[in-house]
C-alpha cells in the first residue's frame, strides 16, 4: 500500500509529459530546493543574481509569493516560493519608473517570474541576489512587501 501511494504521489509530482522513470531527478524528489543554482566547493548554493529592468513593472507574472526582502552589505536578497521542479525558472526584477513622493521617496519594484511551462506541484524556495548598484536609486530600507511587489526608500 505504501509503494502505491508513493508511486502515486512521484506521478503526480510532474507534468502529463514528465516520464515516470525521471521524476525522481527532479529537485522535488531528491530534495534539493535550489532552482538551477550552481555550487561552490563547499556545496553552498549560489545565491542566482536576477538584472533589473524599468520597462516590465506591469508585466505578467507565474505565481511566486516574496517571503522574505533584505537589504545586506551591497545586495537586495529576495527570498522567494513557488511551485515547479521540473524546469528551470527565470526572474526579472522590474522598477516602477514612478517613484512615490514621501519622505524619503519610495521606489516600488515588482518580480515577475517564468516557470517556463513548469506544472510540477513542488513548493521550491530560493534566495535571489540583486547588486545594489543595479538599483535606479541608492536604497535606504525595504518597505511594504506583497505577493510579488515591494518597496524600497530611496535616496
Amino acid at each position: 500500500m505504501k509503494r502505491g501511494l508513493v508511486g502515486l504521489v512521484l506521478l503526480l509530482a510532474c507534468g502529463p509529459n514528465e516520464p515516470v522513470q525521471d521524476a525522481c531527478t527532479a529537485p522535488a524528489c531528491t530534495g534539493d530546493d535550489s532552482v538551477s543554482h550552481s555550487t561552490s566547493g563547499d556545496e553552498t548554493p549560489a545565491s542566482p543574481e536576477v538584472s533589473v529592468a524599468s520597462d516590465c513593472f506591469d508585466a505578467p507574472s507565474d505565481g511566486i509569493t516574496l517571503v522574505r526582502v533584505a537589504l545586506e552589505g551591497d545586495a537586495l536578497l529576495l527570498e522567494v516560493g513557488h511551485s515547479g521542479g521540473c524546469a528551470e525558472h527565470t526572474y526579472r526584477l522590474c522598477a516602477d519608473p514612478v517613484l512615490l513622493r514621501s519622505e524619503p521617496a519610495v521606489q516600488r519594484f515588482a518580480l515577475v517570474h517564468d516557470a517556463n511551462g513548469d506544472m510540477c506541484e513542488a513548493y521550491l524556495t530560493t534566495t535571489l541576489r540583486v547588486p545594489v548598484s543595479a538599483l535606479p536609486h541608492a536604497p535606504i530600507d525595504v518597505e511594504s512587501t506583497s505577493d510579488r511587489t515591494f518597496g524600497l526608500s530611496v535616496r
